[in-house]
Order: C-alpha cells, then structure tokens, then sequence
C-alpha cells in the first residue's frame, strides 16, 4: 500500500514538472501557439506585448515558432 502511495506521489510530481518545465501555461500562450499555426502576424505581435511567453509548448512539445514554421508561416517566424 505505501510503496503505491508512494509511486502515484512520484507519478503527479514527474507530471507537474514536466508540465512545468516545458512552459504550458494559461490562455494567453494557449492563442499565441494556436494563432501562430495560422499565421496571424498581427494578433501573435498583440499577444507577446502582453506579456505571452514566447517558450510556451504546446502538448506536443511544439513552440510558436515551431508551428509557424511548420505552417509555412514565414511571416511570423521573422
């Protein structure tokens, strides 16, 4: 029983810090990586003045350049 106590402990802090660590974070990054796929120049430009980190991933491990790029996006990769 402890040993399965112990391996779900383990399970949720590997989670959170992989969640962490690869900058998921709220709604604001959750648009820049959406709108970068579609190559919004103006509105992902809106989204880093406001402050939306541009290191964000998305589950896959993907930034918003990275989508935009994969996109063929050049606009907003530049």
């Amino acid at each position: 029983m402890r040993r399965t106590v112990l391996t779900m402990f383990a399970a949720v802090l590997l989670v959170t810090s992989v969640t962490v660590g690869w900058g998921l974070s709220g709604e604001r990054e959750a648009d820049l990586l959406a709108l970068a796929g579609e190559g919004d120049l103006a509105k992902v430009e809106d989204l880093l003045r406001k402050g939306a980190d541009v290191n964000a991933r998305d589950q896959d491990g993907q930034t918003a350049l990275m989508k935009a790029a994969g996109a063929g996006h050049g606009e907003v990769v530049n």
